[in-house]
């Protein structure tokens, strides 16, 4: 009997599987995960609605007089409003970047909202949120280095039994 997975690039898996399984080894991880199905199967409707979220982010203003346009940001870039303009919540949009399919549009849309949180680190007032974000969703850290410089005295003593 043949595996019934789909792979990643829409083709149905073509190992044999052993009897009484429906899945070869490589994708038994799929006849464990149950749950629900993903809202997106598309990585091009996934893109079009992170595309609307971060628009939606930002106003175009029309100078009345010469008819330049300008835009101003409206609301932070974040990874909570993004999971709520694709409308799941933020484990489940990470849950996506695990899928090589979604991988590099969650990380192209994460790394939006990184820059953005980084930008207001060079702009006036508290930071402090700024940087809570940084460390909780993109890695950053404090990295503290210790030059320690002396000398370090051991005393043996050997004794005989």
């Amino acid at each position: 009997m043949q595996c019934k997975a789909v792979k990643n690039n829409g083709q149905q898996c073509n190992r044999e599987v052993e009897e009484g399984q429906q899945y070869c080894w490589q994708h038994k991880d799929q006849a464990d995960a149950g749950g629900r199905p993903k809202i997106y199967t598309s990585v091009k409707e996934m893109q079009k609605d992170i595309d609307k979220y971060f628009q939606s982010c930002i106003k175009s203003v029309e100078d009345t007089e010469t008819g330049e346009i300008t835009y101003k940001q409206i609301r932070p870039f974040t990874i909570t409003g993004l999971a709520l303009a694709l409308n799941m919540d933020r484990r489940t949009l990470l849950n996506y970047e695990k899928d090589d399919k979604f991988f590099p549009t969650i990380k192209k849309a994460k790394l939006k909202c990184e820059n953005f949180a980084e930008e207001q680190l060079f702009k006036s007032g508290t930071v402090s949120g700024v940087i809570f974000n940084l460390k909780n969703n993109y890695g950053w850290r404090d990295k503290q280095e210790i030059d320690h410089k002396g000398d370090i005295e051991i005393d043996v003593t050997l004794e005989d039994e």
